[in-house]
């Protein structure tokens, strides 16, 4: 029989909307398509300078900035993340198990991390680009004329976007669902009378609220940098995006599913009850992550490409697809 207690943490566990919360839009699918611009006659004067020697300056402005972004990172991974992935202990005391493993972000070196940041900002305007629609690179104040000039300047960019989105994953991996606090007092527990059972489940409800309303905000603000990379059609750089999006989805799923039970719902028939809910809101998420995976894995065979990268996304999706 349901306590009532495991009763309260499921029904507030719906009526928040994290059993049915639809999947957040990820964008990095074979149909997803930026909204329309329309290109003015002609971006903003820059001096004196050709456009193709502008592009230059900004393509090695970025490379710099890039390679200091790294180094600011005592062990970046392959992709040039400042995190580890982790695998998860079995027998955890959540409801399920972990796609990603345990993701364990570093610590960057601040001023470092600052600087390189603030140089690829600078980078970034020196050409028009402040913001979503004017980095559009049919928008933009620089049109190299060379098209060797445009590839790597486009790539250029799209590695900058990269980049500045990272900033914002690596603090995105750190949003968990917080724990229940845990007593420290060496008596043995007693049991909770109805008001306080109510007070634990109010705010283990308040908890996972809070959670899931950064989580979507976070994310995305995320997959909308990481969707535009697209428009700079370098075949490398969306693949890290569409990676990158995968993840962003599989990480907000395992929180959910791998999270502690509540003590609320400890009972066998309660524990079954807010699982079932938790896993509920957690595969639509991660169906989104799956997609994202499955559309990186298309896009590296279209472009041939058998980059690290190409096979990270292989690799998840061969692992995570149903």
């Amino acid at each position: 029989m349901v306590s009532k207690a495991g009763v309260a943490v499921v029904g507030l566990m719906i009526s928040s909307g994290c059993a049915a919360r639809p999947a957040p839009a990820v964008g990095m699918l074979p149909g997803a398509q930026p909204a329309p611009v329309t290109k003015p006659a002609k971006g903003i004067p820059l001096a004196h300078d050709s456009d193709d020697e502008v592009a230059t300056e900004v393509i090695d402005q970025i490379e710099q900035a890039t390679r200091v972004w790294r180094g600011s990172c005592p062990q970046t991974n392959p992709y040039g993340l400042c995190v580890q992935f982790v695998a998860a202990a079995s027998g955890a005391e959540g409801c399920g198990e972990r796609q990603l493993g345990v993701v364990v972000v570093l610590e960057r070196e601040t001023e470092t991390a600052a600087a390189a940041q603030a140089d690829l900002a600078a980078a970034m305007e020196r050409v028009g680009c402040r913001s979503e629609i004017s980095c559009n690179p049919e928008l933009l104040a620089v049109e190299p004329d060379d098209p060797e000039v445009r590839r790597r300047f486009r790539r250029a960019l799209a590695a900058a976007r990269l980049a500045r989105a990272d900033a914002e994953l690596e603090a995105y991996f750190g949003l968990a669902l917080p724990h229940e606090p845990h007593t420290t007092s060496a008596k043995p527990a007693r049991s909770k009378d109805a008001a306080t059972a109510a007070r634990d489940v109010a705010a283990m409800g308040a908890r996972l609220e809070t959670f899931m309303a950064d989580k979507r905000r976070a994310s995305e603000a995320l997959v909308t940098q990481l969707v535009l990379i697209k428009e700079y059609r370098d075949s490398e750089a969306v693949l890290h995006a569409a990676l990158r999006a995968s993840w962003v989805a599989l990480h907000w799923s395992d929180e959910l599913i791998a999270a502690a039970v509540p003590t609320a719902a400890a009972d066998d028939a309660s524990r079954r009850a807010y699982c079932e809910g938790m896993a509920g809101a957690a595969a639509n998420i991660r169906q989104v992550g799956v997609e994202a995976a499955h559309y990186c894995t298309m896009r590296a065979s279209e472009s041939q490409s058998d980059s690290e990268v190409a096979r990270a996304c292989r690799e998840l999706h061969g692992r995570i697809a149903p």
